[in-house]
């Protein structure tokens, strides 16, 4: 069965546990996920992957935005950029200047990641907010009543 809400996202997030995360969390609501723990082969994977949306870490060590920016802009695939930023990061920086379609806050908070991924792919925020939900609910227990 084809999923209508199912977008291909490239990650390209420094820390590990957080791209993890991040993954696990997009393809429990059904999104197609790669990732990748540098920037260095961002071109080829962008031209074998096609991503609609590409995830990448603000300002790392070995990931930096401007740089995912140019990548992401330069190869004419047509893929949104959404960043990644420590709170205190968030409030001092303008996304303009990235060419991003958006930030996240870290740590993440998965239904901020999935509202914002939403809104950049054009995806309905409402039902793969309440799909994530059901994640979360554990399964009604049933009783013998012998």
């Amino acid at each position: 069965m084809y999923n209508d809400f199912m977008r291909r996202i490239l990650l390209v997030i420094e820390d590990y546990n957080e791209l993890l995360y991040v993954e696990k969390n997009l393809k429990k609501v059904g999104f197609d996920v790669e990732s990748l723990p540098s920037e260095s082969s961002l071109p080829e994977r962008m031209m074998g992957f096609l991503p609609d949306l590409v995830i990448a870490t603000g300002d790392g060590n070995r990931i930096n935005g401007h740089s995912v920016s140019k990548k992401v802009k330069r190869k004419g695939v047509a893929s949104r950029l959404l960043l990644l930023f420590p709170r205190q990061k968030l409030l001092q920086v303008d996304i303009a200047t990235y060419a991003a379609e958006g930030a996240v806050e870290t740590p993440i908070n998965p239904r901020a990641l999935i509202k914002a991924v939403c809104d950049s792919t054009g995806v309905p925020a409402a039902a793969l907010i309440s799909k994530f939900e059901k994640f979360l609910t554990p399964p009604e227990s049933q009783e013998d009543d012998t």
